[in-house]
């Protein structure tokens, strides 16, 4: 386990969660390539450096809710070294609709609305896979998410993975 310590993206995920009215966040979980965790951890989350099997809620920044579910949802990548890498972040989860494959990832909150709107450029902060109890969020770009930590995994025999 390695703590990631990026102050830039700590403050700007401070900065759109200190908003009026303030914002929630959660613990969110992503599988990423070995080539890519020093970018994550200098640029932040990004679509390229981690795929979904399934990207069914469209183009955007895939977490899930646990380390185990991560590695059911992502592309787990063949190491030599039977490694995986997952980084737990702070994810800004606030006003979450729940994602159709043909929705857009920005989806203005008006959608939604059965008045007219104070502000059309309001936009809902991430897509889940369902409305309750959500385990899949998708967010649409990387200033919603600082990593905090990454968790270095090693494969066990046949591809089963301990967690």
């Amino acid at each position: 386990m390695e703590k990631i310590q990026n102050r830039y993206l700590s403050e700007i995920l401070q900065y759109k969660k200190g908003a009026k009215p303030p914002k929630k966040t959660g613990q969110l979980y992503q599988v990423v390539p070995r080539q890519f965790t020093r970018l994550v951890c200098d640029v932040g989350f990004q679509r390229i450096f981690s795929n979904p099997k399934d990207p069914k809620y469209g183009p955007g920044i895939y977490f899930t809710d646990s380390p185990r579910r991560a590695l059911e949802v992502f592309q787990t990548p063949k190491e030599e070294s039977g490694l995986i890498y997952i980084f737990q972040a702070e994810v800004l989860i606030e006003n979450p609709v729940q994602g159709k494959r043909d929705l857009p990832v920005l989806v203005p909150k008006t959608a939604f609305l059965q008045s007219k709107p104070d502000n059309i450029l309001d936009l809902c902060d991430s897509l889940v896979n369902v409305g309750l109890s959500p385990t899949l969020y998708v967010i649409p770009d990387s200033f919603q998410a600082n990593p905090l930590y990454l968790f270095t995994f090693r494969q066990q025999g046949s591809g089963s993975t301990r967690i």
